[in-house]
């Protein structure tokens, strides 16, 4: 089983369950912390679905009002879903995999998840 490396941290493979890789990143040191991410390919109804969740908490560094320390306090969710005809070939689906990777990398994409600015 693969590492993923995402943004410099590592998610461990833990493995395959009902066709649903999920891969850990324990490095908050608390179970309420850990980060996972999942990902699957489901064949269905002349579709796949290619799908990847990641979830990212944060937890309260030091006993406050806001919390005690250890303490989820809040989660972030991030989701790619990703449907096929099952009579997508390999250039189509390489297409779709390039203005994903592009999109990702735009600046309105960027500016929409770190600014929280409307695409313009």
């Amino acid at each position: 089983m693969s590492n993923i490396v995402l943004n410099a941290t590592t998610y461990v493979g833990e493995g395959i369950q009902n066709g649903v890789t999920n891969f850990i990143n324990r490095s908050a040191g608390l179970l309420s912390g850990f980060s996972s991410l999942v990902g699957r390919v489901r064949n269905q109804n002349k579709r796949v679905e290619v799908r990847w969740n990641l979830a990212v908490p944060v937890l309260v560094a030091d006993d406050s009002p806001c919390g005690c320390a250890g303490e989820v306090r809040f989660i972030s969710y991030a989701e790619v879903s990703i449907k096929f005809d099952q009579r997508a070939d390999a250039a189509h689906r390489t297409d779709v995999y390039g203005r994903l990777l592009d999109l990702i990398t735009s600046t309105q994409f960027e500016s929409s998840v770190k600014d929280l600015q409307p695409p313009v």
